[in-house]
């Protein structure tokens, strides 16, 4: 699917349309302002006004009509802000995982709202507009997060923001943005996202740069820190090097049919590294771990304060994978509860001291 939307001329999307019999003709209409949970279908109605003084040839006729309802802004928001509960009701496909990367990949696309008509284009630097004419001549700015997305895959600045320094902040984005989005089935999380991951893997010569976030839904959890995930894209290009006791050993990933970007159902890395064991404790203000000698403040991949994720007093080992100058991160890794012997990975470190691994035991661990 990634590949038609990618290559199709034009995208028509039903984007008012609450499912597939929606179609793209209706009677449009614009929420009221006195209802935010439920709001109240308006029609979008045109009425004549009366004029007193006759005009040059006695022909016109002058009709106004309540102002647009922004659609550009609903296309836009999908969590978060004070105009959220209307984009479920008036834009339903922005809410939906699915048509997220169809949005993204496609060179142009219409998109039919509930009270107008919106143009997509990428084949000029993020060109946005719409019947209410607010959008019109808008300049790209890359503080637009859609239009930084958007840009990414299409249009003459693809090739700058998929470069090395950009390719992994981007993957970020989309994936945040991405997990904020409505699936049926979660089994299609990953084949939802498998267009973009397939563009992203080949810049960085991987399947993708990882999958741990596959598991959330952030309409009710968030990320942790995102400072954290640009920091390691940064430093992935930055100088980083890998710890020389830190080893892949072997590795398996399991998907549906022949797509290596589709539905993943089994996996594991196996790897080897020097790691410390330390103990979890809930604090007030921040996570921390801590050993006989130290405490260390941490990053949750998911923020989840839940005993069902990580306990109070629950051993978490820290495997150093990266060094920069005095400075190493590390993985976070807890024994995973269903499968003896196996680990899952829960966060990360950073801004460590390098003597802090010096003569630490080394492990083998194996990842799923």
């Amino acid at each position: 699917m990634a590949s038609i939307y990618s290559n199709c001329y034009l995208n028509l999307a039903a984007t008012h349309s609450p499912d597939s019999n929606g179609g793209l003709f209706f009677q449009r209409w614009i929420p009221s302002f006195n209802s935010k949970l439920h709001p109240k279908r308006q029609s979008v109605l045109s009425h004549l006004v009366p004029i007193q003084e006759p005009t040059i040839d006695g022909t016109a006729k002058v009709f106004v009509r309540q102002g647009l309802e922004n659609a550009h802004i609903d296309m836009l928001i999908v969590d978060g802000g004070d105009r959220v509960y209307s984009v479920v009701e008036t834009a339903p496909l922005a809410t939906r995982a699915w048509a997220y990367q169809e949005r993204l990949l496609s060179p142009r696309t219409v998109n039919v709202h509930s009270a107008e008509l919106t143009w997509d284009c990428g084949s000029t630097p993020s060109t946005f507009d719409c019947e209410c004419g607010h959008l019109k001549d808008q300049e790209f700015d890359l503080g637009d997060f859609h239009a930084l997305q958007r840009n990414s895959f299409v249009g003459k600045y693809s090739d700058i923001l998929m470069a090395k320094e950009f390719i992994l902040t981007t993957w970020f984005d989309v994936v945040t943005q991405f997990s904020r989005l409505r699936l049926i089935f979660a089994r299609d999380r990953l084949p939802a996202l498998a267009g973009i991951a397939k563009h992203v893997a080949n810049k960085t010569q991987s399947r993708a740069p990882t999958w741990s976030w596959a598991s959330v839904d952030l309409i009710t959890k968030r990320p942790c820190s995102k400072w954290i995930n640009y920091h390691f894209a940064y430093d992935y290009h930055g100088g980083q090097w890998i710890d020389d006791r830190f080893e892949i050993l072997d590795w398996k990933c399991e998907t549906v049919g022949s797509n290596p970007h589709g539905c993943v159902i089994g996996g594991h890395l196996l790897v080897t590294g020097a790691v410390m064991v330390m103990t979890f404790n809930y604090d007030i203000f921040y996570d921390l771990i801590h050993n006989e000698e130290e405490s260390w403040y941490f990053d949750f991949d998911i923020f989840d304060k839940n005993n069902a994720y990580i306990a109070e007093g629950e051993s978490i080992v820290a495997m150093l994978v990266g060094v920069q100058g005095d400075d190493c991160s590390a993985i976070l890794l807890i024994p995973a509860r269903k499968e003896d012997g196996k680990y899952k990975r829960v966060g990360i470190v950073g801004k460590r001291t390098y003597e802090d691994f010096e003569g630490a035991e080394e492990m083998e661990i194996d990842i799923i």
